[in-house]
């Protein structure tokens, strides 16, 4: 008996592939369609929006509320600002307006709001006069904050000390508007701390303070005497505690107490010839 073989053929995938490819594009196309026509049409509604938002005069500003904790009145916070009454609030750029405040350097930070409809509210915190500076070589008086920002120029009429920091290595810390010795300045900042601590010079006002070396810092006050002191200025300024009594009633007579030494060196102002030691 003959045996029958049946020969299979491989029927080809390709015409399979490529129906399936059309149906997926077919069925992609079909759902994209409506959600690209959904997409313009939702952009073109917001546009709409967003353009009469911008265009209603119920968003004009009307009112910028400007609250300080320092001197700078509201008008000049808004000139600083560079916003203008009459610009729609949804407009206003706020990172922008913070920037610009925040470049003054008076100005230490600032929080800008959107109070819809129509007024925006401006916090700042001002930078807080610490001393008047007199850079190296320089006539110049400038006011200075606590970080060493330079914050312009002193009024005449100023109370704040004068600092001036007369070391050789201090004609280059002034860099880009600001005092770079962040040492000198907690020191300072300390010295007048002790010394408003200290009962026999308490009261008195500190017009000036002259740096020329971390173990001669020379301390004006007004009435035309001075106090030396050195880095170790704390432990010096204790040495008047048991002094008090003897110099209360006469300090503006002394020329100057010079604290560094183991024994407090005075000289009274018509003693120009002799020093005079105070023991304690």
């Amino acid at each position: 008996m003959k045996q029958k073989h049946r020969v299979k053929t491989k029927r080809s995938s390709r015409p399979s592939f490529i129906s399936s490819f059309f149906n997926s594009v077919f069925r992609a196309v079909k759902i994209g369609l409506p959600l690209a026509a959904f997409a313009v049409l939702f952009f073109l509604m917001f546009q709409g929006v967003r353009h009469y938002l911008f265009a209603d005069d119920f968003f004009r500003l009307v009112a910028v509320n400007a609250h300080t904790n320092g001197i700078l009145s509201p008008d000049e916070i808004t000139r600083i600002a560079g916003v203008t009454l009459g610009k729609n609030v949804l407009s206003l750029d706020i990172q922008k307006v913070t920037e610009r405040l925040e470049s003054d350097p008076r100005i230490r930070e600032a929080v800008v709001t959107r109070v819809l409809p129509n007024q925006i509210s401006v916090e700042i915190k001002e930078r807080r006069q610490f001393l008047r500076v007199k850079s190296s070589g320089s006539d110049q008086v400038s006011v200075m904050d606590e970080d060493g920002f330079l914050l312009g120029p002193a009024a005449a009429d100023s109370a704040l000390p004068v600092f001036e920091d007369l070391r050789p290595e201090a004609k280059d810390a002034f860099k880009g508007g600001r005092y770079q010795d962040k040492g000198m300045l907690r020191m300072m900042f300390e010295i007048k701390n002790v010394i408003s601590r200290e009962p026999l010079l308490e009261g008195k006002n500190i017009l000036s303070i002259k740096v020329d070396s971390p173990e001669r810092i020379c301390i004006g006050f007004e009435g035309g005497f001075e106090v030396l002191v050195s880095k170790n200025f704390a432990d010096e300024i204790a040495k008047l505690e048991p002094l008090r009594q003897a110099l209360e009633k006469d300090l503006e007579a002394f020329e100057y107490l010079d604290l560094r030494f183991k024994d407090v060196v005075a000289r009274k102002k018509q003693e120009r010839k002799n020093n005079g030691r105070l023991k304690r």
